[in-house]
């Protein structure tokens, strides 16, 4: 699933090819997305002007001069970019035809969602619940200690849940808990003051990373002009089970917590690491 870095990277892309365009036709090919396509969605769309493209956590939005399309690409999604002349594939669903391009929307497993909303702000049903993006204003120490020591659960699955921080998903929650010195069992109540500034200030320098080399590619994920990304070749745990670690040499290893797969050094992340230096 596209998390954080690269539905930013997406967002970059679009943005460069999107503003100004107008919405000449919408055509749906596939109406049952994750949820079913709002029928009054092209009416909704058609002659609107492209503002702006905004990310909020994992949810492209793009701003038209009535409201936003939001994109939310789930597990397979993509947003791309094409000719008039393009030929659809059996898995692109939504067409938005522009001035002089098209915006496609594909997806395999269909688990995305495409919807008009007059407005994005807390009060919208899909954003009232979420915790702050990691580059809001509002993701500050206090906020995330404030959060960390109210919850029992595990520190890997606090950083994923987007009621407290929204984006982060499997992949950078095992990345960042590396750079952290933090073990991903560690329950986040006892953590320490010092532990959770490791967190914190671990936290936008590795998504800033991951922006600047456009993202994990694993499987499907490209940008809307079709390009993969490249930081999957500086992952420094997640999928490495069996890999030396990059810092100490020991093996990598793998568990499972909540369904997901979990990646991590046993020294690095062991007891006690926790307050290191995430910059190592």
């Amino acid at each position: 699933m596209p998390e954080l870095p690269e539905v930013e990277t997406i967002k970059k892309s679009l943005k460069k090819k999107l503003l100004a365009q107008k919405v000449k036709s919408t055509e749906v090919r596939t109406s049952k997305l994750r949820w079913l396509l709002q029928e009054n969605l092209a009416s909704k769309i058609n002659n609107q002007i492209i503002l702006d493209v905004i990310r909020k956590g994992k949810v492209l939005c793009i701003k038209l001069s009535d409201g936003f399309l939001l994109i939310h690409l789930g597990m397979t999604g993509k947003v791309l970019i094409k000719s008039h002349n393009y030929t659809p594939l059996k898995h692109d669903h939504v067409i938005f035809r522009l001035y002089d391009i098209s915006l496609v929307y594909n997806d395999p497993r269909r688990f995305g969602y495409i919807e008009w909303a007059k407005d994005i702000d807390k009060s919208h049903p899909r954003f009232y619940h979420k915790g702050p993006d990691p580059f809001d204003d509002e993701f500050t120490l206090q906020y995330l200690t404030s959060k960390l020591k109210k919850s029992k659960a595990e520190v890997k699955l606090c950083l994923m849940n987007d009621k407290i921080l929204t984006g982060i998903g499997n992949i950078y929650a095992n990345e960042l808990l590396f750079r952290a010195r933090m073990s991903p069992v560690k329950r986040s109540h006892p953590l320490s003051n010092a532990e959770i500034l490791n967190i914190f200030e671990n936290t936008r320098p590795l998504l800033e990373e991951a922006i600047s080399l456009g993202g994990s590619t694993l499987r499907d994920y490209v940008d809307s002009n079709g390009e993969k990304g490249s930081f999957q070749d500086y992952h420094r745990v997640y999928n490495r089970h069996g890999k030396p670690c990059v810092i100490c040499g020991t093996e990598i290893e793998k568990i499972v917590i909540a369904g997901r797969s979990t990646f991590f050094c046993p020294v690095c992340q062991g007891a006690g690491a926790g307050a290191g230096d995430g910059n190592n």
